[in-house]
């Protein structure tokens, strides 16, 4: 059936009318940003499981979702843009190892944020793999959800913990996603990704404008 009108309110308040746009039916595009932490050789372990985690999700993702790679330490780097193909995605991550000394999370978010906003896409997701780990002094949490509430961009967190006692890191993580309208997804103590983080993943929400 067709919908030809709607009607909202809140109490006696009467909302506004909302307003249709047709659709062609084809899925609106998705620009995703996958940014790897690829700080302190102590996360050899988790780049590895983190390079088989990326090939198999772009390898079974609908074509309407456009992914790039870049990876952050100290500073962020861009591997393969937005748009490149699956094999370029995947031979970029096949490179990543973990080499950097020092983890400034919320800098790079920013940073990624700030680059992925210039994407044609209709939507866009940040896709963050980390520890959660962070040693920034001059950007924080604020920063980056603000970058991402500006620029209506939903962060995914895959969180990787470093150990037991290290893993309240990924507070971190799953507040970035919690605040920006994203999704937190944390791997188990071997490193793997629950089953349903992949078939929830390829088809990637997007509800983050409902915050809007």
């Amino acid at each position: 059936s067709e919908l030809l009108a709607a009607t909202a309110s809140v109490g006696d308040i009467k909302l506004p009318n909302p307003t249709f746009a047709a659709r062609t039916g084809a899925p609106a595009s998705i620009a995703v940003l996958l940014l790897v932490d690829t700080s302190d050789p102590a996360r050899a372990p988790a780049i590895v499981k983190a390079r088989e985690h990326i090939a198999r999700l772009v390898n079974d993702a609908e074509p309407h979702l456009r992914f790039g790679l870049a990876t952050f330490d100290r500073d962020l780097e861009m591997l393969a843009p937005i748009g490149s193909d699956i094999d370029s995605i995947v031979a970029a991550a096949n490179t990543l190892s973990a080499k950097g000394r020092t983890t400034e999370l919320y800098r790079n978010v920013v940073r990624a944020l700030n680059l992925l906003s210039t994407a044609t896409d209709e939507h866009k997701v940040l896709m963050v793999l980390s520890d959660g780990l962070a040693e920034d002094r001059a950007y924080f949490h604020a920063d980056a959800i603000k970058a991402a509430l500006d620029s209506r961009i939903a962060i995914y967190s895959i969180g990787y913990p470093r150990s037991v006692a290290l893993s309240v890191g990924l507070q971190s993580l799953r507040r970035l996603a919690d605040e920006s309208g994203g999704r937190f997804t944390a791997a188990d103590n071997k490193l793997n990704l629950p089953e349903a983080f992949f078939l929830e993943s390829l088809r990637i929400p997007v509800h983050a404008d409902h915050r809007f």
